[in-house]
């Protein structure tokens, strides 16, 4: 398995610690940035009011992720995955970054679409670190599916009977999770 030393999350006190350590932080480019975070939130959210710089800025985005799909069609090593991001990748980011700059001035910052440009430029040394390391990945999607199913169950779990079930529990969790990773049946 491959080996580094970064992070991947979405933004938050996490990278205030993580910073002053030795090491990569990467931020997720599909929560607040594209609209996950909240309803109306992000690019995609400003997309479905009004078309335009939303709908732009998602042209840039969508052509990051095309790069990666090519990138996991053709199962490149982290070494050809690096070098053909700094092709492929690399100009896409330095023009979404220009375009951001250049329309960020006439857009009100605090609208939805504001929001999501601020965030992103405040944010575009974590958005773009993923370039420089062919192992990591362009968001932490991966790990947001495995967690899901205990955010969805939160309130349920939410009085596990003890603290030794609620260990119990996470345990159990964190084994069926790593099974489906493996694709190992636990039976």
């Amino acid at each position: 398995m491959w080996e580094t030393n970064a992070l991947t999350a979405s933004s938050g006190v996490l990278f205030s610690v993580y910073e002053q350590t030795p090491g990569q932080a990467l931020h997720c480019r599909t929560h607040r940035p594209v609209g996950r975070a909240g309803k109306g939130a992000g690019f995609q959210g400003s997309a479905h009011r009004k078309a335009g710089r939303a709908e732009q800025a998602l042209v840039f985005i969508g052509k990051l992720y095309e790069i990666e799909a090519h990138c996991r069609e053709k199962k490149l090593t982290p070494k050809d995955r690096k070098a053909y991001r700094l092709d492929k990748a690399l100009p896409v980011l330095e023009a979404f970054s220009k375009w951001l700059t250049e329309n960020y001035a006439q857009t009100l910052p605090k609208s939805a679409i504001g929001k999501a440009m601020a965030y992103t430029m405040s944010r575009w040394k974590e958005l773009s670190n993923y370039l420089m390391d062919g192992v990591l990945e362009i968001d932490n999607n991966p790990v947001e599916n495995k967690i899901r199913p205990v955010a969805l169950g939160r309130k349920n779990y939410l009085f596990a009977g003890s603290h030794n079930a609620a260990q119990r529990a996470a345990m159990i969790y964190s084994f069926f999770a790593m099974c489906k990773t493996e694709e190992v049946n636990p039976q």
